[in-house]
């Protein structure tokens, strides 16, 4: 077992069994909580069962639907085997019981969404939860008025059921902690954190005093408190701010310094939503960015900032000009949706900003079609927001304006179309990693002092609201990862991978990614180059044929590097990830990315330089696909990957860019949109039934008319 005060024997074998039974017996002294037991013999060892320790008596449903608990505390253990099947625990409680119900599921690895309703004798509904809010399964409270006999329900939230469908749910008058506060605290410090729960004695805390940062475990006595999956405390080696209330009108705000860190939370204020101010200092220019964080440290609370000056009004962002207006057509959006369809599309160009009633987001790829609407720009999957703006639903027929940012102050074009102010405000921050956390990026317009409002978007409040809110300058940077570790790419063929950003505190510049290392007879994409506002770029690593075979015991070491202008200074990182390449077997299809009048194969060949074409903005250019079978006499689909942006393979059709069965070749059209900037961008074609085979990289030049169009 894994601990010394948990013993257990084996028992002698029944004849015929084919297992058998396992006595434990837990200590006195044992603290409650998770162990785990298992077997060790001269064939080897098991591996481990957890076995939950715990203080209060145990009650197995078994193939019972109900059990009857002839007391409280007690834990109730049962399995929703079939969908629909519902448990009923029946107990007894006396007026003033306050009585805990906390369902355990994701804890001890069951599958379970929990669905517990609290009844009278007479079927009478009392309470209800669900395990859709909260860690681990679903906890209810409730405070009974009478003497009396109660019923808990319990049912599979999704009408699921399967072995692994299991609970546990302890119930009675239970000291549960369900948080704390402050969520963050200092370094080298005593603190005195507050314990929030239910059943707890009254000013319940305990004691820190942490020697280094990062994140440290409450320290609670596991036999006098019941905790559900608290967050662990953030230890910072700054002055962390406690909240002092009054704090709601800019006369009695709190000062922050800059930077700095407070802790508040949303609590009653004179019968009505709580709201905090914060004031700071800021330089004419000064980039800061301001953020609460509340779900990553395990608050409910949703909130909502805005910067205000030192009189309590509203900071102005920009001027966002109508220019051309819209509905939304076919079907409404949620907050997540990443495209939409929207009336006069036609009317819209790539990289312009729609405005949705309050929300702005940029046009990343134009409809493929009358099915298909505007890709927005992403992020984690999720639509991006630009301007600290934040996604919300959107209805069918919702008006929405194509908008051009200008300053505060520029006069409205006369165009009959509206203007829309837009001030220092955010919800919920674009990457919205933290799902409900806001963040904006404000530049000071003046010398002064300003105010953070931080308020709760649902009014909710109560001790467990809790909210950091830091203060600090901005520090434009990014990271830059690679998708694969070792690519192992077939001779005479190529494979390709992606490089994606992290970028940070704003950057959103473009990044040049430069690799070396490569054996002789290899071709990788570099320089490849991630896009200003982009996120990602696509390369691939072509062998051909006669390429050097890398020792597997001593594989070439790929040296991959990144580098940016930030603030006007050059910054260079190594990128982790793809480190090794191995060279594997001809595939069944070889791929090239020629131009449609080119000369063949021979342009892939090891030794001679790339394959190069032109193309001006505005003009459409014919190239070709083609392949060289070898054993694959199937039909082919083909993408073109790393593309500049608005540069797009044109009349595809609906089945996209294919070679049929029996032909090797394709003629496709490169075409590129008015607003393409010149650029140099390597790119290749990819098939999509045989590996996923690429073409070697092919330079595409974007030249404006005028400049040397050719192909060679």
């Amino acid at each position: 077992t894994s601990h010394t005060n948990l013993m257990a024997r084996v028992q002698p074998s029944t004849s015929g069994d084919a297992g058998t039974w396992i006595e434990v017996e837990a200590a006195p002294t044992l603290p409650r909580g998770a162990y785990t037991v298992w077997v060790s013999s001269s064939h080897g060892e098991s591996g481990g069962q957890v076995l939950w320790v715990d203080n209060i008596p145990q009650v197995v449903f078994g193939e019972h639907e109900s059990v009857v608990l002839g007391s409280l505390p007690a834990a109730c253990w049962g399995t929703l085997s079939t969908p629909g099947a519902t448990r009923t625990i029946e107990f007894q409680a006396r007026a003033g019981d306050s009585v805990v119900f906390d369902a355990d599921t994701e804890t001890i690895g069951s599958k379970a969404r929990l669905n517990l309703v609290l009844e009278d004798a007479r079927g009478g509904f009392l309470a209800h939860a669900d395990g859709f809010v909260g860690n681990g399964g679903p906890l209810l409270h409730h405070l009974f008025a009478e003497f009396g006999t109660y019923h808990l329900s319990v049912r599979e939230a999704l009408l699921r059921g399967s072995a692994e469908h299991f609970f546990r749910i302890s119930i009675g008058a239970i000291p549960c902690v369900t948080g704390f506060f402050p969520p963050g605290i200092s370094v080298g410090q005593s603190n005195r954190l507050e314990l929030i729960g239910l059943n707890l004695p009254t000013n319940a805390a305990v004691e820190v005093h942490p020697t280094e940062v990062g994140e440290l475990s409450l320290p609670l006595d596991p036999d006098v408190y019941h905790q559900r999956n608290l967050s662990k405390v953030l230890v910072t080696a700054s002055n962390e701010i406690i909240e002092s209330e009054p704090n709601d009108l800019p006369a009695n705000a709190n000062s922050i310094p800059v930077p700095g860190t407070a802790n508040g939370r949303f609590r009653a204020s004179n019968g009505g939503a709580d709201v905090d101010l914060y004031r700071f200092h800021a330089r004419s220019g000064q980039q800061l960015w301001i953020e609460t964080v509340t779900a990553q440290r395990g608050s409910p609370a949703d909130t909502r900032i805005e910067i205000l000056d030192a009189m309590g009004q509203p900071v102005p962002r920009l001027l966002l000009q109508a220019l051309r207006d819209s509905r939304i057509n076919f079907r409404g959006i949620d907050s997540n949706s990443s495209d939409v369809r929207v009336d006069n599309y036609l009317e819209m160009e790539l990289n312009q900003y729609l405005y949705m009633e309050g929300e702005v987001v940029r046009l990343f790829r134009m409809p493929q079609g009358p099915d298909s609407g505007f890709a927005f720009y992403t992020l984690n999957d999720k639509r991006r927001t630009y301007f600290d703006t934040s996604a919300t639903a959107h209805a069918l027929d919702s008006v929405c304006y194509i908008i051009e940012p200008r300053p505060v102050h520029a006069r409205p074009l006369a165009n009959g179309l509206p203007t829309f102010p837009l001030n220092y405000s955010n919800d919920d921050n674009e990457e919205r990693r933290g799902d409900i956390d806001s963040r904006i990026l404000f530049q000071a317009p003046a010398d002064g002092d300003y105010l953070v409002r931080v308020s709760e978007t649902r009014n909710a409040q109560g001790p467990e609201f809790a909210y950091r809110l830091t203060v600090r300058e901005a520090s434009p940077d990014f990271e830059v990862s690679a998708s694969e570790g070792t690519l192992t790419v077939p001779e005479g063929s190529g494979q390709g991978f992606t490089i994606t950003a992290l970028r940070k505190d704003g950057f959103d510049g473009e990044i040049r990614v430069e690799f070396q290392g490569l054996p002789e007879g290899w071709t990788v994409s570099t320089p490849l180059t991630i896009q200003a506002g982009h996120i990602r770029a696509r390369g691939t690593i072509y062998a051909h044929v006669g390429a050097v075979r890398p020792d597997p015991a001593h594989p070439p070491q790929l040296h991959v590097t990144a580098s940016a202008q930030i603030a006007g200074h050059s910054v260079e990182k190594a990128v982790p990830g793809l480190s090794t390449v191995v060279l594997t077997e001809k595939p069944r299809v070889a791929v090239y990315l020629e131009a449609s009048s080119g000369p063949g194969g021979s342009t892939n060949s090891m030794g001679e330089g790339p394959l190069e074409l032109t193309i001006a903005p505005g003009e459409i250019l014919p190239a070709r696909i083609r392949v060289q079978r070898n054993g694959h006499d199937e039909l082919l689909t083909f993408s073109v990957e790393n593309l500049p942006h608005g540069i797009i393979v044109d009349n595809i059709g609906l089945n996209g860019v294919l070679i049929p069965k029996g032909q090797d070749s394709r003629e496709i059209f490169l075409n590129a949109a008015q607003w393409v900037p010149e650029t140099d961008r390597w790119c290749y074609g990819m098939e999509n039934q045989v590996g996923n085979q690429t073409s070697p990289p092919l330079l595409l030049h974007v030249r404006k008319k005028g400049a040397t169009t050719a192909a060679r």
